[in-house]
């Protein structure tokens, strides 16, 4: 039977309240973002201010696209190069992924996108960019000549398969190389990337694309590394090609990360998936805040999440890791119409302090925030930032306070749920 009227009554009440504390957090912060936007000084020294101000470190990155032989995109992947110059990441990415991220009426699958601008490479970044929230330093449109020369370095590497690449356009049973313990040569890498079976959807193939730069990945770094030349701050100079993006990649250890995804919508979906916007944007925080767009209106936040392993698991399931609880904040922001561009999971050996600290750049927030963020984040001390980090409104750094009102928040939606769940006849 359906839960009793008053019950109705209560959870609809409650529901209504935390929508309305949410609507009066988010008004705020875009509020205090809009001034943001408004009194902008990027790029000039504000008159009196003496405090500090560092910049996030202007990470290379790239794109590379790959077609197979009939001009279809078979493999995308985002690369970065670490902060000190050698190493970093590659981040997969579905050649199907929706550019309109689930926003549109209709799926605007990326490969679809590629046909519509194959004579124009950078209109079609542009869509990768929007895809992503990020800038990219570079992006290019390999052939299997370009990319040879692009990961010749690391090559050969061995890779094992979680079952054979069958290429469609490929003579004979069009397989490429078969599942289990392989080598890939410069040969089979470059056929593999650029395989594409029809008999299913775009999407069938990506964990294949995996596979295939993981092993790529951890062959690096490569037998001729690449040192980086340094400026006058010690930092490495950017590269001025993405020949040199790709040298000082494979000249470090990299790591692959593939983004998650969700399937389209029935209906409206068809050969796409749409990728969670919260876990790339978690990715790219991480590796290359100074490229991560702020499209939103309100303010821009960087994540400190130091919780440390036993504070993770005292939750009691509440939390799986640390990049879980990020993930999820990262969802809060955004719904906030606010932007996140940096986030740090490192776990601190003392663990996370009690209350959650809220360092603002501009102390003309301090009233908004101080009174809003603790209804939503829980216990919180707002202080002005002594140092202030280059584009970043709001650094916020989390503490048990955070903890502590997400679990209060489960118990209650917990007992809520139990108050007007479904009573099922007993049968005797």
């Amino acid at each position: 039977m359906t839960a009793l009227p008053e019950r109705r009554t209560r959870r609809t009440a409650v529901g209504a309240i935390v929508a309305v504390v949410l609507v009066m957090v988010a008004a705020g912060l875009a509020a205090a973002g809009a001034m943001t936007v408004a009194n902008s000084k990027a790029g000039e020294t504000v008159a009196g201010e003496t405090r500090p101000v560092i910049a996030f470190p202007n990470t290379d990155n790239a794109g590379l696209a790959v077609l197979d032989d009939a001009g279809q995109l078979t493999a995308l992947i985002v690369a970065t190069v670490a902060p000190t110059g050698t190493g970093g990441s590659i981040v997969t990415i579905p050649v199907n992924a929706d550019a309109s991220v689930g926003l549109g009426e209709q799926r605007r699958p990326l490969d679809g996108e590629l046909d519509a601008v194959i004579g124009d490479p950078e209109r079609f970044f542009e869509a990768v960019e929007a895809t992503l929230a990020i800038s990219l330093q570079y992006g290019e449109i390999a052939s299997a000549e370009r990319l040879a020369e692009l990961i010749g370095a690391v090559l050969p590497a061995p890779v094992n398969l979680s079952e054979p690449v069958i290429d469609s356009l490929a003579a004979g049973t069009g397989q490429v190389l078969p599942a289990g313990d392989t080598l890939l040569t410069e040969q089979t890498a470059i056929a593999a990337l650029r395989a594409h079976d029809d008999s299913g959807e775009s999407y069938d193939h990506h964990r294949l694309d995996v596979e295939i730069w993981s092993a790529l990945a951890a062959n690096a770094p490569a037998v001729d590394v690449v040192q980086p030349p340094l400026d006058e701050f010690e930092r490495p100079v950017p590269s001025s090609t993405i020949d040199e993006v790709f040298g000082r990649l494979w000249s470090g250890p990299v790591q692959v990360r593939d983004v998650v995804v969700a399937d389209a919508p029935s209906g409206i979906g068809g050969d796409s998936v749409i990728i969670d916007r919260h876990d790339s944007l978690l990715v790219f925080a991480q590796a290359s805040p100074a490229r991560v767009s702020t499209p939103n209106p309100g303010l821009v936040f960087r994540l400190v999440v130091p919780y440390s392993d036993e504070q993770i698991l005292a939750t009691e399931g509440l939390f799986g890791s640390r990049s879980e609880l990020a993930r999820g904040l990262i969802g809060e922001l955004l719904f906030l119409s606010a932007n996140v561009v940096s986030v740090d999971t490192t776990p601190q050996s003392s663990g996370a302090p009690a209350r959650n600290l809220i360092e603002v750049a501009d102390e003309r927030f301090i009233g908004d925030i101080a009174t809003l963020v603790p209804l939503v984040f829980g216990e919180s001390d707002v202080v002005v930032a002594a140092e202030l980090i280059d584009g970043v409104d709001v650094v916020m750094t989390l503490g048990e306070g955070y903890l502590d009102r997400k679990a209060r928040q489960g118990d209650a939606e917990f007992d809520d749920e139990a108050e007007t769940g479904d009573t099922v006849a007993d049968d005797g």
